[in-house]
């Protein structure tokens, strides 16, 4: 199915594919004013293309089960329950979520397009789903800290179900200027395996952060310690990997729990 016009949303809307194999285009802008648009492939994973450039509903996206391809969305939070999103476009996002705790039905994946950045004015959220191991990944392109936003939260959650990390990231990290920080919360696992990123502190509050083969980790430094819960930092893979900066353990003056680097 092909819808070859410009799309004005006048409330919240719902775009649906039921049929597995079948791709639901639409060729013009998706376009409103605050409104949410939920793109629905169900348990099928059914194909949504939002081909128009200048696509902007200005609420939230969600994705449950779709396959959606996008040449632009709208700047609000990009919620993906479960399912697949490939946004070829530079996109500011309010932040990223991936899981659902009762509704998702599977893992969650953000393709950034090839030379594409998409930049984040919030964090990133990992919920664990009650039925189903889901993970989650964002891959490609580049990752940015928007305009002077200073530090980006990851928070993931701990899924007793999930053996590895819940959250993969093999997109590029980047920051927008000096003394930026990425964050780690939540009591699961956070994977970074991009040798290219660079940003000016890495801090894990709580759970762990696996740094993989990559070569050298920018000019990453760290500090590890606790917050609700121990904080670890795992240096995995088969390569070296330089941090070209300290490593501090703790912070008394705020925080306690026990840290720990591997």
């Amino acid at each position: 199915q092909t819808i070859d016009a410009n799309v004005t949303l006048a409330n919240n809307a719902e775009f649906r594919n039921n049929i597995a194999g079948k791709v639901l285009t639409v060729n013009g802008d998706v376009t409103a004013s605050a409104k949410q648009l939920t793109l629905y492939g169900f348990d099928n994973g059914g194909a949504i293309n939002l081909a128009g450039t200048g696509n902007d509903w200005g609420g939230e996206t969600v994705i449950a089960g779709a396959t959606v391809t996008a040449n632009s969305a709208s700047a609000g939070n990009m919620n993906i329950e479960y399912g697949t999103l490939t946004l070829n476009a530079d996109q500011t996002l309010a932040g990223i979520d991936f899981g659902h705790a009762t509704l998702g039905n599977g893992d969650g994946t953000l393709n950034i397009g090839t030379g594409n950045t998409n930049a984040l004015s919030s964090g990133v959220t990992y919920t664990a789903d009650d039925t189903s191991a889901n993970t989650a990944t964002i891959a490609g392109g580049t990752l940015e800290m928007a305009g002077g936003i200073q530090n980006v939260e990851f928070n993931i959650a701990d899924h007793a179900s999930v053996s590895g990390p819940e959250l993969t990231v093999s997109s590029t990290i980047k920051t927008n200027g000096t003394n930026r920080v990425l964050v780690k919360s939540g009591a699961g696992t956070l994977k970074l395996t991009s040798g290219a990123s660079v940003y000016t502190q890495l801090r894990v509050h709580e759970g762990t952060v696996q740094l993989t083969d990559g070569g050298a980790v920018g000019t990453t430094w760290s500090d590890v310690y606790g917050d609700t819960g121990d904080g670890t930092l795992e240096f995995v893979g088969g390569a070296d990997i330089t941090v070209a900066q300290s490593y501090k353990a703790g912070n008394p003056d705020n925080f306690g729990g026990a840290e720990t680097m591997t």
